[in-house]
């Protein structure tokens, strides 16, 4: 279980004016609090710049707060020393190597979580959701959209983490692809994962999904309840 007690964010802008640069302070979050527990897929949504990527990002560690807390298991996480690796980001904007393989960035990233996978290992799971060997061999930068976020979503399903979180809603993924990595997610929910899932698909989520929220006037209210 994951908790966010009385959590806010800001971000500032410069503003040039003709004679001063002024800063504009605009807030994201105010005093958000909510819950997460195991076994369990949630689906965010909201409007472009609501803030659903810096809510994410809040919860991996990526983004420090303002204020606030993470609680782990009812435990306070230090955001000086966050458990990164009970956490796997997926997103559309993927940060791999362009200049070898897919199936060396994925290799190389497990590698940094000291987790060691036989390239067997990763090969049953990109059948599974429809990436070939040849593509598995490619250039990272020669791959399509779609094989991209697969690499993402192959690394993070063998980091095993506790928590699953998914940045715009596997938009570039194929019907097929799709509908199969929902059928992993829901078995990786079965298993005590806690998936969340922020983007603008509802439809398209809204049969694996638990709970449906939208991030709205700097908090978070139900949109729909299954």
């Amino acid at each position: 279980m994951l908790e966010l007690k009385n959590v806010s964010k800001k971000f500032e802008k410069k503003s040039f004016h003709k004679f001063h640069i002024s800063k504009i302070s605009t807030n994201v979050f105010k005093n958000l609090n909510f819950k997460f527990n195991d076994k369990t897929i949630y689906y965010i949504t909201g409007p472009n710049g609501s803030g659903k990527t810096t809510f994410l990002k809040i919860i991996a560690g990526y983004i420090i707060p303002d204020s606030g807390e993470v609680f782990l298991n009812d435990k306070l996480i230090a955001f000086d020393n966050y458990p990164y690796n009970i956490f796997s980001y997926i997103s559309e904007s993927i940060n791999f190597y362009p200049q070898i393989s897919a199936l060396e960035n994925i290799l190389f990233f497990l590698k940094l979580r000291n987790i060691k996978k036989q390239i067997s290992e990763i090969k049953n799971i990109s059948e599974i959701i429809s990436m070939t060997d040849e593509d598995l061999n490619k250039k990272f930068s020669e791959l399509s959209s779609g094989n991209k976020l697969k690499c993402a979503i192959i690394k993070a399903l063998l980091e095993n983490s506790k928590f699953i979180l998914i940045d715009e809603g596997l938009a570039s993924l194929d019907n097929n692809s799709l509908s199969s990595v929902k059928k992993i997610l829901l078995d990786e929910a079965k298993n005590g994962k806690i998936i969340i899932i922020a983007g603008h698909n509802i439809d398209k989520f809204s049969d694996i999904s638990n709970y449906i929220f939208e991030i709205k006037n700097y908090n978070i209210s139900a949109f729909n309840f299954k």
